[in-house]
């Protein structure tokens, strides 16, 4: 899946990075500059909220957007936490394509952090 949506987003116009795991992600987050973080819930090591919590504190300013199949399952945990978005697998590309317009219509020359996607 990770592929697809990387190849999407590209043509798209979007600077895209991708890790498959939650500790490359923190650690891109810490040294790297992005606009937008698209986080699965479900992943090995760190679970999305866990994630989501962390990239918070590194920068509170991050945009997020959540993709996931296991929305019920994280729901209690999801209380009190800012994300931009909720797009629910399975997920049409070209309503992945306007969430990620929303909810970065105010920026220019993003760049994108795909995480947990599986392939």
């Amino acid at each position: 899946m990770t592929k697809v949506v990387r190849k999407v987003l590209i043509v798209a116009g979007y600077a895209v990075a991708t890790v498959t795991n939650a500790k490359a992600g923190l650690t891109d987050a810490v040294f790297g500059c992005f606009d937008l973080a698209f986080v699965d819930l479900l992943m090995p090591e760190i679970n999305g909220v866990e994630m989501i919590r962390a990239m918070k504190l590194i920068n509170m300013d991050m945009k997020i957007i959540i993709f996931t199949a296991f929305r019920e399952k994280f729901h209690k945990d999801l209380k009190g936490i800012e994300v931009d978005a909720i797009l629910e697998k399975p997920c049409r590309l070209d309503k992945m394509l306007r969430a990620i317009q929303a909810v970065l219509a105010e920026e220019e020359n993003c760049l994108l952090r795909l995480t947990g996607l599986q392939e």
